[in-house]
């Protein structure tokens, strides 16, 4: 989105900068040729700051963060480790799919006395897409018995 608004700013700048030559509007020599009248659109763009971060993210009807698209950095060990953990997790609570784990996963303190996240040190949010991404790919691989 960015680079789209820098597109339509680009040509509105350098059309301003060109029509100001830095003399005064009477000092400009009159002319007996006539000109014809020209017409210009005005672009207007807005921008919601949440939107580059909030399509990275898909949700389920549920309002539950199913898939972050961002590149997974983390080691294959530590893929290895959380799918594990995932499927202790999924066993203990009885859950047969990755949705339910992710609900209680993305939890926050506010929502539940059993705030559920990969590493202990942080909630969903604190997270980055990057965490976020290969922690749902751990628990899709646990629910489908991949690890």
């Amino acid at each position: 989105m960015k680079r789209t608004l820098l597109t339509l700013v680009a040509p509105a700048t350098l059309l301003l900068a060109g029509c100001s030559s830095g003399e005064s509007a009477d000092m400009a020599a009159p002319s007996s040729t006539p000109v014809a009248a020209t017409t210009t659109e005005s672009v207007t763009a807005t921008v919601d700051p949440s939107e580059e971060t909030t399509s990275i993210y898909e949700v389920s009807e549920n309002g539950v963060t199913t898939a972050v698209n961002a590149p997974i950095t983390a080691s294959s060990e530590e893929l290895a480790q959380w799918c594990s953990e995932a499927k202790m997790a999924l066993e203990m609570y009885g859950f047969d799919d990755a949705e339910s784990f992710l609900a209680i996963a993305q939890l926050e303190v506010e929502d539940s006395t059993e705030n559920v996240t990969f590493e202990s040190d942080g909630s969903w949010a604190s997270n980055t897409p990057s965490e976020q991404a290969g922690f749902i790919a751990s628990v899709n691989a646990a629910a489908n018995g991949e690890c």
